[in-house]
């Protein structure tokens, strides 16, 4: 109220006002603004209304509309009454009006005040929409998460949290966390490393290992931390199954002394020898993971699917053939023999071992004055092919694909050095690999060699 008895506000500074939201007027008791202050927006939200009109050169309410809320406000003021209500566009501000009274009580005016929302309304919808993206972002994660107060006490937890605990939520909100989630430091629950700090191992009811951080948050005074964990122990098992394969690799491979890899039903090489790296000119320590198809030359597909094939899943002997690979843009021949190696983690391995490698026309010429091994399936093929049998017939009865017969019966003319069917057959009695005395032809217990 104003010193001078008059209905007025003068005695309030208006930089002041001007800077806040918010805004201050008085009337008369005719409704005519005697003054008025407001920040900017207030004063076009105000002076904007469709109740504020000029009459007799003042501005001031109009009485003609005593239903509108700011007329039937100001009214009940001049009547005696204390009033708020909201007001402007959408409701935007607060607003409030009360008599100006003589010191004998009698009301001379009405003073009133607004406070414009919009910015809290702004600033309550921004946390809201925030709150809801962090809930939701807790809520789907694959890890569990908390939120505690100042005393560690628990205010928020998702399902995966609760999960892991194995609590309602009725037993978790409110208490303290440490009982609930147990630390097997023994240090009764307390994390290592506030904000952020290293993360420490914990386990939760059932046993698991978490790997959890805690993160301190502190938004408009109020302190409050996020407990983030993510069960680990399924990495665990599985980080030691692979320190148990690279065991049985090294041990595999370990000794050799020819280059050597084990690799997957699929191809892809798990761990490889020094030998094998020396060959290639490639670091040991990038080989695996990579595929055998990328060390071999690209003509080489069809012969590296007849491989696998005449391997095969479950095959208990060796499987022997030639690749071509591929060192520094060159091409050299080895003589590669395939063995299944047992994996304690049920994965079937192979181990793929070079017996020899060169340059491919050296190499064809020694393997050609020397001798090998001819194997079981190459034997199965000779004896069914001196039956008499289609190649469709011979890759149904021993269960090869196409390409993996037409590679074993590559093998047999260049061991044999044969240009067609009637030469194998014939060139395998010749040199006692089938036994001239059987029917159907069996191969002789002596085939195992394949002689000059």
């Amino acid at each position: 109220m104003n010193t001078d008895r008059k209905p007025g506000i003068n005695f309030l500074p208006a930089a002041v006002i001007e800077s806040l939201p918010i805004a201050i007027w008085a009337t008369d008791l005719d409704f005519h603004l005697t003054h008025f202050i407001a920040a900017p927006e207030l004063d076009i939200l105000i002076s904007g209304s469709s109740v504020i009109v000029i009459q007799d050169g003042r501005r001031g309410y109009d009485v003609r509309y005593p239903q509108h809320p700011d007329v039937a406000a100001h009214l009940r003021a001049r009547a005696g009454e204390t009033v708020t209500w909201q007001t402007g566009r959408g409701e935007s501000a607060r607003a409030c009006v009360a008599p100006i009274k003589e010191s004998d009580g009698k009301v001379v005016g009405v003073v009133g005040a607004a406070v414009d929302l919009a910015a809290l309304r702004e600033e309550e919808h921004r946390r809201e929409c925030a709150e809801e993206v962090l809930y939701t972002l807790l809520d789907r994660g694959d890890y569990a998460a908390a939120l505690l107060d100042k005393d560690d006490r628990v205010i928020y937890a998702n399902e995966t949290y609760l999960e892991a605990v194995g609590m309602p939520l009725r037993e978790v909100l409110g208490n303290p966390e440490y009982p609930i989630m147990k630390d097997p430091s023994g240090e009764n629950g307390k994390l290592a490393g506030e904000g952020e700090g290293p993360t420490s191992g914990r386990k939760d009811s059932p046993g698991n290992r978490f790997k959890s951080r805690r993160f301190a948050i502190s938004q408009s005074g109020v302190d409050i931390k996020m407990h983030l964990a993510i069960d680990v122990s399924e990495v665990n098992a599985i980080r030691g199954a692979l320190r148990r394969s690279e065991r049985l690799y090294r041990a595999a491979l370990e000794g050799i002394g020819k280059p050597a890899s084990v690799v997957t039903l699929q191809g892809r090489i798990e761990g490889a020898n020094r030998e094998f790296a020396e060959m290639l000119k490639s670091p040991q320590r990038q080989i695996a993971g990579m595929h055998i198809d990328d060390f071999a030359m690209p003509s080489e597909r069809d012969t590296l699917a007849a491989l696998r094939e005449s391997f095969g899943r479950g095959a208990r002997g060796p499987v022997n053939g030639r690749l071509l690979f591929r060192v520094d843009g060159q091409a050299i021949l080895g003589e590669v023999e395939i063995r299944p190696l047992p994996s304690p983690e049920g994965h079937d391995l192979e181990i793929w071992t070079v017996l020899s490698w060169g340059d491919p026309v050296e190499q064809m010429a020694r393997t050609v004055r020397g001798s090998s091994n001819i194997t079981e399936i190459d034997q199965k093929v000779l004896e069914l092919l001196a039956a008499g049998y289609s190649n469709s017939e011979i890759a149904s009865d021993l269960s090869l694909s196409r390409q993996g017969l037409d590679y074993r019966l590559k093998i047999l003319r260049k061991r044999l050095r044969a240009d067609s069917r009637g030469a194998i057959i014939a060139r395998a009695y010749n040199q006692g690999l089938l036994d001239v005395y059987s029917w159907p032809p069996r191969c002789s217990p002596t085939a195992g060699l394949l002689g000059n």
